[in-house]
C-alpha cells in the first residue's frame, strides 16, 4: 500500500476522525485530507509522531515492502503483457519502472519484469521507438538481478546476460559469466515438492508437478536436438541432419507436444537444406498448426494439466511473423535462396500478407 492509503487505513482502523489526527499533529484538517487523497505527503519532520499516532512503524507507514509473493510477481508480469497488447510496448516499459521504484529490493520481480520485457522487444519490436535503449534498459535489469543474493534469481539473471554476450559475439565476457555459474542444479525442488505432496497425499497435485517438471524437460531436449542439427550442418552430416531431424519429430509425437512443434522441425531442416519449396510448404502449415489449440489432457502423460482455450495464439503469430519478417530482410544472407527464385519469392510475399505483415 501506498503511504495515503497507509494512513487512512489505520486512522479507520483506530477510529480516529481527519481533525482528531490534525490536532494530534498540530496540521490543519485539510492538510490530512490532502495525505489521504495523495494530493500531498506529510512532512519528514512529522513522520515518527504520524507513526506511534496510527501505532505503526516507519517502514510500515512509508511502505517498505521490500518483497511481493510469487503469486504477486505473477499477476504482474501478466498485466505487463495485457498493457503492451493494450496500450503499447512503451507503456509496459514505463509501468515496469514504476513497479521496479516502488519495489527496488524486490530480486525477482526484477529478473521476472526483465524476462517479460525482453520477450515483449522481441515479439513486438514495431512498438518501440528505440530498440536499442529498450535492449539497454532490459540489460541492466539483468545484469542488477545478477547481484541478487537470491541464487535462482542470480543464476537466471546470469545464464540471460550470457545468451545475450554470446549474440553479440562478445565470447571473453560470454566465458566469464559462464565460469561464475553451476555446472548443473545440486537440487530440483519441483521433484522435491512432488514428493511432499505425495507423502500427505496430494495425488492431484503431486501429479501436476511432475507433469510440468516432465513437459519443461521434453522441451529442452527438443531444443538440444534442433541445436544437435545444426552441429551436423556445419560439419556436412547430412544423413545425420535427416535422422536427427526424425528423431525430433517422433519425440515431438511421442511426448504429446503441440502440432506446430513438429512443422518447426520441418522447417529448420528445409532451411538448412536450402530447400525453397520444403520451406514454404513447412511455413504454409504453419500458421493453422498454430492456431490449433493444445489439448495435454488427452495424453496419458499430462492429463491433470488444463486445456490451453487456444494454443497461445498472440504469441504464436506473432512468432510466425518475425519469422517470415526475417526470411524477407534482404540484409539477411541465409534467406537470399528463398528470395532469389521469383516463384518462391511471390509464395512468401502471400504469407508475409496473410500473417499481417505487409
Amino acid at each position: 500500500m501506498k503511504i495515503n492509503e497507509v494512513i487512512r487505513q489505520r486512522r479507520l482502523a483506530l477510529g480516529l476522525t481527519q481533525e482528531q489526527v490534525a490536532a494530534a499533529l498540530g496540521v490543519s484538517t485539510p492538510a490530512v485530507n490532502k495525505w489521504e487523497r495523495a494530493v500531498s505527503y506529510p512532512d519528514i519532520t512529522l513522520l515518527p509522531a504520524l507513526a506511534r499516532l496510527l501505532h505503526t512503524d516507519l517502514n510500515t507507514l512509508l511502505s517498505f515492502q521490500e518483497d511481493l509473493t510469487r503469486e504477486e510477481v505473477g499477476d504482474f508480469v501478466n498485466r505487463l503483457a495485457t498493457v503492451a497488447a493494450g496500450e503499447g510496448i512503451s507503456a509496459a516499459f514505463a509501468l515496469a519502472r514504476d513497479m521496479l521504484r516502488e519495489y527496488p529490493a524486490c530480486d525477482l520481480l526484477l529478473l521476472n519484469t526483465a524476462l517479460t520485457l525482453d520477450g515483449l522487444t522481441n515479439l513486438m519490436p514495431e512498438g518501440l521507438s528505440d530498440r536499442e535503449k529498450a535492449d539497454r534498459e532490459v540489460e541492466e535489469l539483468y545484469r542488477r538481478a545478477a547481484e541478487s543474493g537470491d541464487q535462482p534469481v542470480r543464476d537466471q539473471a546470469k545464464a540471460m546476460l550470457f545468451s545475450r554476450c554470446m549474440g553479440r559475439r562478445d565470447y571473453d565476457a560470454a566465458e566469464r559469466l559462464l565460469q561464475e555459474l553451476p555446472s548443473q542444479p545440486l537440487f530440483d525442488t519441483r521433484r522435491m515438492r512432488a514428493q511432499l505432496y505425495t507423502a500427505r497425499e496430494q495425488y492431484d497435485q503431486a501429479a501436476q508437478m511432475t507433469e510440468r517438471v516432465l513437459l519443461d524437460k521434453i522441451g529442452s531436449l527438443l531444443t538440444d536436438l534442433l541445436s544437435l542439427m545444426e552441429d551436423a550442418l556445419r560439419e556436412g552430416r547430412g544423413d545425420d541432419l535427416e535422422a536427427i531431424a526424425q528423431i525430433a519429430r517422433q519425440t515431438v509425437e511421442l511426448y504429446g507436444l503441440p502440432g506446430y512443434e513438429k512443422v518447426l522441425v520441418d522447417f529448420q531442416l528445409a532451411m538448412a537444406q536450402r530447400q525453397a519449396s520444403a520451406c514454404l510448404e513447412a511455413l504454409r502449415q504453419l500458421l493453422p498448426s498454430m492456431r490449433q489449440p493444445w489439448q495435454p489432457s488427452r495424453s496419458p502423460l499430462y492429463r491433470h494439466m488444463q486445456d490451453a482455450k487456444r494454443a497461445e495464439p498472440d504469441w504464436l503469430e506473432r512468432m510466425l511473423s518475425l519469422i517470415l519478417a526475417e526470411l524477407s530482410d534482404p540484409d539477411n544472407p541465409e534467406c537470399d535462396f528463398l528470395r532469389q527464385d521469383p516463384d518462391s519469392r511471390a509464395a512468401l510475399d502471400a504469407l508475409l500478407r496473410e500473417a499481417g505483415r505487409e
